[in-house]
């Protein structure tokens, strides 16, 4: 580790101490995942050396908003790590009214994936910051830290600015946005403080040119458009709908909107338009459903992983079932634990067909040739192995660098199909990242001896 590296991490540690022992901040975790909470409890405590209790632990989000806010009304910080799915929904609900109720409350979603569709959608609703489980402790830290204090003079003053405008100073709220943009004009967090200021004093037209320009210098940050769609709403009915539809486009997994877009429809009488975009909020529920029967199955599967491989499979392989019509490669991994559950009971065949239709949907993922490549290996076809594995390497030259352990594989399979001078080569890659690896060095020696092919 770098001395900067050490340094940055010590920094981090000092934040989240001082969070949690000196300003007395609670850490809040909604989710039904047990793991998840002894991860946090296990950072805060054994890592940071935290006093115990620091972490609450709710599983019904309603029972979880009334703790934070007691917590927050008796004076102490609050940061809530929550499921971006609970108990069968999406949590945007919870975290919205939340960060509506409670707008410094910090908040941390937690996903097993990130799109970008959902990225937009989960900073939408307020989340401050997102986590992709699972995580480590140092990642855990690093993002705590820089939720709860972010870097830089400029999110020093908008916390200061944001803060003003909770208490209704909206006039030294505006003097901060000001400051804010005399440090850097095109800051659009800074246009949008002085935006919200400037509605603050009812100084509505002026507003509306913050915002526009805010939405301007960043075409992906949705805050403007909602407030200029908050202002149109009442009074300018196509600028209104205008602006839903361009939110629509840049957050399309937002079933709420297209909803308020079909009643706008219903309003201007344009029933055709209105159905269209009501359909398209059923099909975006139905996909957040499916979603939920993805992590539930998914969960299952990885509960049967040592139990029983068999029922594993049968899970994972219905699952991929259900959603035969709308696979995508966010379901990528599923075809991944299949494999592995496949190729554990020795049906490398059928692994192989279930990497080929992976590699349907995402043709271009080197990491699925990667698979397709061991499962052609347990079967001791060594030409299609590395018929796979040069298609991945074409795609990505530099995939050995994932681990010592996959070089080590690439290695072997070139050694095992004759080609010694490109096992050479792997092998002795899978020694520069990890040194201690004693099969590549092993091999190597064999190489080195003139070894017999596998």
């Amino acid at each position: 580790m770098s001395v900067k590296s050490l340094i940055e991490d010590r920094a981090n540690d000092q934040i989240v101490r001082e969070f949690v022992d000196t300003r007395g901040g609670c850490v809040v975790a909604v989710t039904e995942e047990h793991l998840m909470v002894k991860t946090l409890r296990s950072t805060l405590v054994k890592e940071l050396g935290a006093k115990e209790g620091c972490v609450s632990h709710f599983a019904d989000p309603a029972r979880a908003t009334d703790h934070i806010a007691d917590r927050h009304n008796a004076g102490d910080p609050v940061i809530v790590f929550v499921e971006r799915l609970l108990r069968g929904r999406p949590s945007t609900d919870f975290v919205y009214t939340l960060k509506r109720l409670l707008p410094d409350v910090l908040v941390i979603i937690l996903v097993s994936e990130a799109s970008r569709e959902n990225l937009v959608l989960l900073h939408e609703f307020g989340a401050d910051n997102m986590i992709v489980k699972p995580v480590s402790v140092g990642g855990l830290i690093e993002k705590m830290a820089s939720t709860i204090k972010p870097r830089g003079t400029i999110a020093k003053l908008m916390n200061k600015g944001r803060g003003l405008l909770s208490q209704g100073d909206f006039e030294a709220a505006l003097a901060i946005a000001r400051m804010i943009l005399e440090k850097n004009p095109d800051s659009s967090a800074g246009l949008m403080l002085e935006g919200d200021a400037l509605v603050g004093l009812n100084r509505t037209q002026e507003a509306i040119r913050c915002y526009e320009e805010a939405h301007n210098n960043s075409n992906i940050f949705l805050e403007p458009l909602k407030k200029l769609a908050d202002i149109y709403k009442d009074s300018n009915k196509n600028q209104y709908l205008k602006i839903l539809k361009k939110l629509d486009r840049l957050s399309p997994l937002n079933t709420q909107r297209k909803c308020e877009i079909g009643a706008a429809y219903v309003e201007t009488k344009e029933l055709a338009k209105a159905q269209q975009y009501f359909d398209d909020a059923i099909d975006c529920a139905n996909r957040e459903a499916m979603s939920y029967v993805a992590t539930v199955v998914s969960g299952i599967a990885d509960t049967l992983a040592d139990a029983s491989l068999e029922l594993s499979e049968r899970y994972l392989s219905q699952l991929l079932e259900i959603r035969a019509d709308s696979l995508c490669e966010d379901d990528l991994v599923i075809f991944n634990k299949l494999g592995i559950a496949l190729k554990r009971q020795g049906k490398w065949r059928q692994a192989v067909d279930n990497y080929k239709k992976a590699l349907t949907i995402a043709p271009k993922d080197e990491g699925l040739f990667y698979n397709l490549a061991m499962a052609y290996m347990d079967g001791k076809e060594y030409r299609s192995a590395v018929d796979s594995l040069n298609k991945g390497l074409k795609i990505n030259p530099l995939f050995w660098k994932i681990s010592d352990g996959v070089s080590y594989n690439l290695g072997f399979i070139y050694y095992s199909d004759g080609d010694n001078s490109l096992a050479e080569h792997f092998f002795q890659k899978a020694l520069e990242l990890n040194p201690d690896n004693a099969e590549a060095r092993k091999m190597l020696s064999i190489l080195a001896k003139g070894g017999e092919q596998a």
